[in-house]
């Protein structure tokens, strides 16, 4: 996908509008450089390898936690291989593919059992 101008503001739209309808749900005692919101959806990643767009079928379904401009994370039950991910956000043919760089990946506890938190910057569109 060519990033265009609209494009972008589709983008940080959609991510504004996440932040509006999440504002409630998310406590302020966490500071960080932008301001995450809850995002608890399935959305779609694929490792990037050298810089090359992954096919379709690279991609698999993982559950966001929480979502800022800057950028996201997700429960996985492993640890990622990739430093850089393609990453689907959206849904139907609204769909926004972007890079993220993988910034930490931690253990945690969740309701379905032990997982992995990873969290992740935007860098681009892809």
């Amino acid at each position: 996908m060519v990033a265009t101008l609209q494009s972008d503001v589709d983008f940080y739209s959609m991510v504004h509008e996440v932040l509006r309808t999440a504002r409630d749900q998310v406590s302020d005692s966490t500071r960080r450089e932008t301001d995450r919101r809850s995002f608890d959806c399935r959305q779609w990643i694929a490792p990037l390898v050298e810089g090359a767009a992954p096919p379709a079928s690279a991609f698999q379904e993982v559950r966001c936690r929480d979502i800022s401009t800057g950028g996201f994370s997700y429960l996985s039950e492993s640890i990622p291989q990739a430093e850089k991910l393609s990453v689907r956000l959206g849904r139907g043919e609204g769909w926004m593919f972007l890079t993220a760089g993988v910034v930490h990946c931690r253990p945690i506890e969740t309701d379905e059992g032990p997982a992995f938190l990873v969290g992740c910057k935007f860098l681009g569109r892809n």
